[in-house]
């Protein structure tokens, strides 16, 4: 029987992944637009959801944080996610022919540095990574990018151009939960 669970972003997006990780083929997921919908799923359909609460880098997600702890629901385990982005286009393409990289702006903090390096792009907010990456494949645009996961990517049929290296671990900590006693 298959897992009802409520991440937040787009197909391909790192919570769908923690979904996939943790549940395997008996993940079917409903995809969230706002982290706040996620809770909203939750307490509605009493299924699963997964939500992000702390990333090494950026510290605590305190607006998820405040959400959970005002929602009542259960943190039933925790899941820490290796976060590696990486830069994406619709096909292959030479990272000099690029003006814009699109991403969540968590996303774009963490690839901050890396970004530095290429001052020709960019930055342009996204509300998801994977939605980034399923933007720029559908625009087919020589000139766009994404960063996002090479799980996004293969999801969206994406090329891969580059891995942005962090030079500090990058781990975001997600919150499973359910509502009490379930």
């Amino acid at each position: 029987m298959k897992k009802q669970i409520a991440v937040f972003g787009n197909p391909g997006s790192y919570h769908h992944q923690v979904a996939t990780e943790v549940y395997g083929t008996e993940a079917n997921c409903t995809f969230c637009t706002q982290f706040a919908d996620v809770i909203t799923q939750v307490v509605q359909e009493n299924c699963t959801g997964i939500l992000a609460i702390e990333n090494s880098l950026l510290g605590e997600i305190a607006r998820n944080q405040q959400l959970l702890a005002e929602s009542g629901l259960s943190i039933i385990s925790m899941y820490d996610l290796p976060i590696e982005h990486y830069l994406i286009t619709a096909t292959p393409q030479n990272i000099t022919n690029l003006t814009e990289v699109h991403s969540h702006p968590a996303a774009l903090a963490q690839s901050g540095q890396w970004l530095s390096l290429h001052p020709q792009l960019t930055a342009k907010p996204a509300s998801d990574t994977a939605g980034a990456v399923k933007t720029i494949c559908e625009a087919n645009n020589p000139h766009q990018a994404a960063i996002a996961s090479q799980y996004a990517a293969n999801y969206y049929g994406g090329s891969t151009v580059a891995k942005i290296a962090t030079h500090q671990p990058n781990i975001t900590t997600f919150a499973i939960i359910s509502q009490k006693g379930t």
